[in-house]
């Protein structure tokens, strides 16, 4: 593979956009023409033509066009269909990527760390940094009261939402299990459903629930019970907007980085540095 491109120090940021005519693509685009001092719609990977002027449209199949196109650094929020598309692309055109999917599998996050190991690349299940605030904080709850205290997580998302329970929710999940083994050597379970369970709730286990409905962009809650009190960390999203700026955000950390699988701690680790 190349050598990378690495963006220019001078603004604005030249922003390539996979998913560009998703919901989620529609509200990067707006939020970037917001911005035109900061960053730059160059191109967009879809399978239809932008509406956005100057930009150069390209799907999977046509993807000459875009590695040829004046762009640093890829941001997607399409699905893990499109991944063998940016794949190629990006042997094309080595650059940064942000990747805002949800729903990968296995195999599709093996391919995502081989990627990594060349480019600089930035992953992420939830683009809020409110997220990830709350993730430090279950994890420190979770140190203090495991396992006197259950755990229970739930979730609720808009109805167009494909994937259950939420890539945001296993995120917190693993955050528990990960703190919870590291400080206690227990090993928790994730119970996703209760239907066909007769049995009362075991304590080594974190249960998780999702809703879906109408346009809600995100709710996240995590549950401590115990005997005699009740400890809810939570997280609402009031506007899918917060998910957009914290990519764009994501893109500007990953300018002028070494390659590597980078995440939201990373870019949290470099906000609190005075």
């Amino acid at each position: 593979m190349d050598q990378v491109r690495q963006p220019t120090n001078r603004s604005p940021l030249r922003i390539l956009l996979a998913g560009a005519s998703g919901h989620m693509g529609q509200i990067v685009s707006e939020l970037i023409k917001q911005q035109p001092d900061d960053y730059q719609l160059t191109a967009v990977l879809s399978g239809h033509q932008h509406p956005a002027e100057a930009v150069v449209p390209g799907w999977p199949g046509h993807l000459q066009a875009l590695a040829g196109a004046n762009w640093e650094v890829l941001i997607d929020f399409s699905s893990p269909a499109l991944l063998p598309a940016i794949q190629e692309l990006l042997s094309l055109h080595p650059a940064p990527a942000v990747l805002a999917t949800t729903g990968y599998n296995e195999t599709e996050l093996a391919q995502i760390k081989q990627l990594a190991l060349t480019l600089p690349v930035f992953m992420s299940a939830n683009m809020s940094l409110g997220i990830h605030v709350m993730q430090r904080l279950i994890a420190q709850a979770a140190r203090y009261l495991y396992p006197a205290y259950d755990i229970e997580i739930v979730e609720a998302h808009h109805r167009r939402k494909v994937d259950a329970p939420s890539g945001t929710a296993l995120l917190l999940a693993h955050t528990l299990q990960d703190e919870i083994h590291r400080a206690q050597g227990a090993d928790l379970s994730l119970t996703f459903d209760r239907s066909q369970i007769r049995q009362a709730r075991p304590a080594d286990e974190i249960g998780i629930a999702s809703i879906r409905g109408g346009n809600i962009a995100g709710e996240h809650e995590v549950i401590f019970a115990g005997q005699a009190d009740i400890l809810t960390v939570r997280h609402s999203a009031l506007s899918r907007s917060v998910f957009a700026q914290g990519a764009l955000k994501a893109a500007a950390f990953l300018s002028n980085r070494a390659a590597g699988l980078y995440s939201m701690d990373d870019l949290l680790d470099q906000l609190a540095r005075p």
